[in-house]
Formats: C-alpha cells, sequence, structure tokens
C-alpha cells in the first residue's frame, strides 16, 4: 500500500508525490529497524505553498544503548505569574499519555525546586525520549504545558516532536547540539541566576568543513633574521543547517549563539571529519542567511571554533 511520506532530496524540494515499500527498496532504503510504517524525512518535499510540512523534528531514542549519541532530550522551561503549580503533560498523537509528577521521562524541577535557588515562579522539564519511547513506542509528540497567570489558566503546546528508534540511515543528515546557559538575555523572560539550565537540538545540516589557521610569532634578531617563538593551528567549522523553519533558527541564532558552553556531534557518514562527536565549541561568527521567496524555511551558515585552542608549539631557548 502507497504512502504519502516527505524527503528532503539532497537539499533540494519537490512536489508532494506517493511512494511505495518498492519505491523505497529502489532507494536503497531498506533497513528502517523498529520503525516499520513510519517513513521519516525520505520522500520528496511538500508544496511552496506549505508552512512547515517540508520539515520534521525528529528525535531518537534507544531501547538497546544508553549511549547519550542514540538518545535525544529536549528541555522546557517555564515560568508563571501567579501561584499556582506548572503542569507539563506528554502527548502522543494530540492525546494525553502522561501528567510529569516525577523524573520518570527525564528531569523535573517544579515549582519551588531548589535546582532554581529560591525562584520560585520557575519549572522545568527535560525530557528523556529513550523512556518516552520506552513507554509509549514511536510517534509524534508535543508537550503541553499549563501554568497559573493571576487565577487564570494559561496552556502552551509544543512543536510536535517525530520520535523514532535510533537509526544511522534515518539519523543521516542530522547534527545535534547541546548547550548552556547562565547568567541573563535582557531580552527574554528568564535570568539564569544561581542555575545552569541545558536545552537541546537535533537539527537538518552539516557540521565540518574544518578550515585550519596558521598563526606564527618570531622575533626579529640584530641582524634582521626572524627567529621562531611560537606556532599556533586554529581550527574553524563550518555549520550549515538545510532548509528548517524560523523556531529553529530563533534558538540557533538568539539562545544557542548566546550560550556559555556549547558542544556539537555531527551525524553525516561522508563527513570528512569523523570525531566530531560531544565535541565543545564556540560561535566565531554568523554567515550569510539564504531565504526562498516561495517558502518559510531558511538556510543558516555559523563559523565555530574549538572552545580550547591548545595547538601550538613554543620554542624553549
Amino acid at each position: 500500500m502507497p504512502v504519502i511520506i516527505n524527503i528532503s532530496n539532497d537539499r533540494t524540494q519537490t512536489d508532494w508525490g506517493v511512494i511505495s515499500t518498492a519505491d523505497l527498496t529502489a532507494l536503497g532504503i531498506t533497513d528502517l529497524g523498529d520503525n516499520s510504517g513510519v517513513y521519516p524525512r525520505l520522500s520528496l518535499g511538500c508544496s511552496n505553498k506549505a508552512d512547515y510540512c517540508d520539515y520534521e523534528n525528529i528525535v531518537f531514542g534507544s531501547l538497546t544503548s544508553s549511549d547519550l549519541k542514540f538518545n535525544d532530550k529536549t528541555s522546557f522551561l517555564q515560568g508563571r505569574l501567579g501561584t499556582g503549580a506548572t503542569v507539563f503533560t506528554i502527548q502522543k498523537e494530540g492525546v494525553d499519555v502522561a501528567v510529569i509528577t516525577d523524573s520518570t521521562y527525564g528531569a523535573y524541577y517544579p515549582n519551588g525546586d531548589a535546582f532554581f535557588s529560591g525562584n520560585d515562579a520557575y519549572a522545568g522539564l527535560i525530557i528523556d525520549w529513550r523512556e518516552v519511547l520506552n513507554a509509549f513506542g514511536v510517534g509524534c509528540y508535543t508537550i503541553k504545558i499549563e501554568w497559573d497567570n493571576f487565577g487564570n489558566t494559561e496552556e502552551v503546546i509544543s512543536q510536535c516532536y517525530k520520535l523514532y528508534h535510533y537509526n544511522d540511515s534515518l539519523a543521516e543528515g542530522t547534527v545535534a547540539f547541546e548547550w548552556q546557559q547562565n547568567g541573563e538575555i535582557f531580552n527574554q523572560y528568564f535570568v539564569f541566576e544561581g542555575f545552569t539550565w541545558t536545552r537541546y537540538l537535533r537539527v537538518t545540516g552539516f557540521f565540518g568543513f574544518n578550515q585550519p589557521k596558521y598563526e606564527e610569532t618570531n622575533i626579529v634578531r640584530s641582524d634582521r633574521s626572524l627567529e621562531q617563538v611560537q606556532d599556533k593551528v586554529i581550527s574553524q567549522y563550518e555549520f550549515e543547517s538545510y532548509l528548517v523553519p524560523q523556531y529553529v533558527t530563533k534558538q540557533i541564532w538568539f539562545d544557542l549563539a548566546l550560550a556559555n558552553s556549547i558542544w556539537v556531534t555531527d551525524y553525516n557518514f561522508y563527513n570528512h571529519d569523523q570525531e566530531i562527536a560531544s565535541k565543545p565549541i564556540r560561535v566565531v561568527e554568523f554567515g550569510d542567511v539564504e531565504y526562498k521567496t516561495k517558502s518559510r524555511m531558511a538556510k543558516v551558515l555559523i563559523t565555530f571554533g574549538d572552545r580550547k585552542e591548545n595547538t601550538i608549539k613554543q620554542e624553549r631557548f
């Protein structure tokens, strides 16, 4: 029976199409692991008039390994204005499946938790998708957050997170970032004072293309000869996203880029650098953004460097 699926075909977009299991086999897609019946990121785009239908917000879990490389996390931080408790609810396909009361599905920090160093207005949840997968299986998950606003209950529902069993083929073409915030971002609600908050993002794209830069420091002797004092090699990497929606670009530009610490893992098989796993990095500069006139998606380009620049040789006189 044919299924309608949505693929990014080497960064190009085409119209919606119907593709059968035989077509998947013809494309070389034969191993979906335990994700049978669910075809992520493997078809042929969507119409130019669509909103975000051609982007899939994917996360992975593994029931056979606890390695963080195979198990994604997503964090949610909420502030209230009233005195009632903030409530987090896991929804699958729009139906409530679990109201969070403890850390069964990841780290849970209710209002008043000592983690927030006395700021009782904050509540947080770091979803461990491995635990969600174990309890409820693959599917589209949202997090519903309800909080008190001076006696009125407010509610927000997250984007859909498409949860799959980890599979190298499905992870291909993605990059996972982890970053930590403390301090204050002035135009945002939260003040990270007395605690450090960790955020996570898996995004379609590529991280690599290292362009090492060589620096040499010399002294000039009285006879005008040069004598080497220090050599230094600085690595610089390019992160290029594929077409992503605004809710992703906002996280990258206005949160990740301002982080105190950033780590990255690249999942591209043909990456020249096979050692980009939980790599500590820092932002060097933003590149040009590629927008589309008939799509709400954009491509982000950012240059990163190593957080520790210690590839240095010094002379011993």
